[in-house]
């Protein structure tokens, strides 16, 4: 993954006092904030946009102060580099040893033809922390524990994550790392990535130019950048492609559902919109509420089922990095409660969250934390990794 740094950012939730209406106050965050912001996927996992602690203080969105949260970027350098003797057969020119996100390690070979700086090939070797300096250089190996492979191209790749109400949300990014071509592939022309956090940000300041001593001669072609659109799937995963079925929003725009006895209400601004959320009693304890709905500015107003926690980690060859989405769940109108539509926005979640903290809530939703494993292969293709 490409990381380039970006300031620290606060996420501050809104000031809201359910019960008076009173005038928005715009929630500022330094990401997730519009569809024109691309977060690198390592940044994400820094700057989660969950807050899912259950906090001591009672009430926050419904007038209590909320807590500053402090978002702290990171970006680890890459490990040692070291020169290579000379002599090697293999005229290896440099070697790089990196250790991934799951502790795997990899061995890079800058391969010159002149021993001249120019680099013509990069080879990785992936093994473990038990490799001997003889198992190195053995690059032909293949016993499972480790391999060599060939690298020949990195790609940016921009994945945008598309609500079901057609928002796009936040932009995961990061640099793909592919096997030379025509090497190894899936048996459907799908070129293999090892796209580890480390062994692509080292890559690409290679194929950029910016490794001192190192000169990109051919080894590594920058590709063209792949741009996907997701969204979220059923099970606290991504799913490739994006929902086109709006018919859900104009029945909910123009058909009043009852939803019980209105008691709160507060308008807050969010990441992607402004929202209208309200709170009602469906039952005979009217110091409590059951129900609990949002409402998009200028659309349909529905209730929340439920809130996803999930925590999504991608991978091809490698382990490219785990992200943590907010998915919140509501009801699609007169379905029954079978059909829910899933909004990707951190700080409507975070928000919703809160509610779940207040004196007055009555077990109107739950928060359901998921884990998933996806791959990623081709031209930007997703897909479930069964556990």
């Amino acid at each position: 993954m490409a990381i380039q740094p970006i300031s620290s950012a606060n996420l501050r939730n809104n000031n809201i006092s359910f019960g008076i209406r009173k005038e928005t106050r715009e929630n500022k965050t330094g990401f997730l904030k519009a569809s024109t912001i691309a977060v690198p996927l390592s940044t994400l996992i820094a700057l989660s946009p969950l807050n899912i602690s259950q906090a001591d203080a009672k009430n926050k969105v419904f007038g209590d102060v909320s807590p500053k949260i402090e978002m702290v970027d990171s970006y680890t350098e890459a490990s040692s580099v070291s020169d290579v003797n000379q002599s090697e057969n293999l005229k290896t020119y440099k070697q790089v040893e990196l250790k991934g996100e799951n502790g795997e390690k990899y061995v890079l070979f800058f391969k010159s033809r002149n021993m001249d700086g120019k680099i013509q090939e990069v080879r990785a070797l992936v093994g473990n922390d038990n490799l001997s300096e003889e198992e190195i250089k053995r690059l032909d190996a293949t016993d499972g524990y480790f391999q060599s492979v060939l690298f020949g191209e990195v790609r940016p790749v921009k994945m945008r994550i598309i609500s079901d109400d057609n928002q796009e949300g936040p932009i995961i990014t990061f640099n793909q790392v592919l096997m030379k071509k025509g090497k190894v592939d899936l048996g459907y022309n799908y070129s293999r990535g090892v796209s580890s956090e480390k062994i692509a940000n080292y890559i690409k300041d290679f194929a950029d130019g910016k490794i001192p001593g190192l000169i990109n001669d051919g080894a590594i072609v920058n590709g063209e950048l792949i741009d996907i659109k997701v969204s979220p799937g059923s099970f606290g995963n991504l799913q490739n492609g994006v929902n086109t079925d709006n018919a859900w929003k104009r029945v909910g725009k123009y058909a009043k559902q009852d939803f019980g006895t209105l008691m709160l209400e507060t308008d807050i601004s969010a990441g992607y919109g402004n929202y209208t959320l309200r709170a009602y009693n469906k039952d005979e304890n009217s110091d409590d509420f059951e129900v609990v709905t949002v409402q998009k500015e200028g659309e349909g107003e529905f209730e929340v089922a439920k809130l996803e926690a999930n925590k999504i980690h991608f991978s091809d060859y490698a382990s490219i990095g785990t992200v943590d989405l907010g998915f919140v769940d509501l009801y699609k109108a007169y379905t029954k409660k079978t059909k829910v539509a899933r909004i990707v926005d951190g700080i409507l979640f975070n928000t919703l969250v809160e509610v779940m903290n207040d004196t007055r809530f009555n077990s109107a939703y739950n928060l359901e934390k998921n884990k998933a494993e996806m791959g990623f292969v081709g031209k930007g293709v997703i897909y479930n990794i069964e556990k």
